[in-house]
């Protein structure tokens, strides 16, 4: 769905994630995905450079 935007199914699935369960973090983005926690950061600075996540001001260290 968001190939479009030139996402990859991977950073893809992150997001559906971060959607699915806001309240996640890395290592249960990484349970939930079947990824790496480390992959799970490369997901979510591909996801920051399209404008689709951002930090969070009120909750640092999170997005």
């Amino acid at each position: 769905m968001l190939e479009a935007l030139g996402l990859s199914s991977r950073a893809e699935a992150v997001y559906q994630a971060m959607l699915d369960y806001p309240d996640h973090g890395i290592g249960q983005l990484a349970a939930a995905t079947g990824l790496a926690p480390g992959q799970v950061h490369d997901c979510l600075d591909e996801l920051a450079r399209l404008m689709l996540v951002r930090a969070s001001s009120e909750h640092p260290g999170q997005v």
